[in-house]
């Protein structure tokens, strides 16, 4: 879309797109669904529901920014860190009939999901947590 100079007129595709055809419009007016305004010192083409192409595309940009952001910022993110064993209360003894081998969190042959370092099978944990039977 072409606009001219002359405040009043305003240059529009044919619907076929063939050729270009100058429609008089007053600005403010609705032509063809669509309203002529001054936006910023600038014309712009407003659909009735008073949104312009360009607010249209700063929304888009800022929002594919966005997206952008977040995904980088939850790429660079380390996998969960697991806890120290004092934090826990890791021991290496079982705690009456609890023991890492029969938790649903142990990872044998000497590991856990959220306690770091070393496990041992009988060992326990304030995470303690048994497997289903």
């Amino acid at each position: 879309m072409r606009i001219s100079p002359n405040a009043d007129a305003l240059t529009v595709p044919d619907v076929a797109g063939a050729r270009l055809s100058q429609i008089k419009a007053p600005r403010g007016k609705a032509v063809q669904n669509k309203i002529i305004t001054r936006e910023n010192g600038r014309f712009a083409v407003i659909n009735k529901d008073g949104i312009s192409r360009r607010t249209v595309l700063t929304v888009g940009a800022g929002a594919a920014g966005v997206v952008a952001g977040v995904a980088a910022i939850a790429g660079a993110m380390p996998a969960q860190a697991k806890a120290p064993q004092k934090l826990v209360k890791y021991q290496d003894m079982p705690k009456e009939d609890q023991r890492c081998d029969n938790c649903v969190l142990f990872e044998p042959p000497s590991s856990c999901e959220i306690v770091e370092g070393p496990i041992s099978p009988n060992g326990w944990c304030l995470g303690y947590a048994r497997k289903p039977a």
